[in-house]
């Protein structure tokens, strides 16, 4: 696994993780479309937002701020890079960070035998 800074992503990368993960710790991203191997943010993922109650707030990594992606983070964006162009089913995410996530392809066809 090769260790990604933040500052080193493309837009789209920084709005999924700054926009996305970062601002909703406790979600899941729904229908994410991916082109080129980028996420898009149009048209618009849905996102099903969990609150925990009784916690503290949330106090989130100021976006300005460069560092170093957590494992997680960079095993979604090699998900992403390997999907290339589809839409992601659900990313679940927990404490800020991806947690699962589903996507939907199309099977291999069999093999007809001669």
């Amino acid at each position: 696994m090769n260790l990604i800074r933040k500052s080193s992503l493309s837009p789209q990368q920084r709005w999924l993780i700054e926009d996305v993960l970062r601002e909703h710790p406790f979600s899941q991203i729904h229908q994410l479309h991916v082109s080129k191997s980028e996420p898009l943010s149009v048209p618009a993922p849905i996102l099903t937002c969990n609150k925990k109650l009784g916690a503290e707030p949330h106090q989130p990594v100021p976006a300005e701020s460069d560092f170093w992606l957590k494992r997680q983070v960079i095993e979604l964006l090699d998900a992403i890079k390997e999907l290339g162009e589809g839409v992601i089913e659900k990313i679940e995410v927990r404490h800020g960070l991806p947690w699962t996530v589903k996507t939907v392809r199309p099977a291999v066809a069999a093999r007809s035998k001669s």
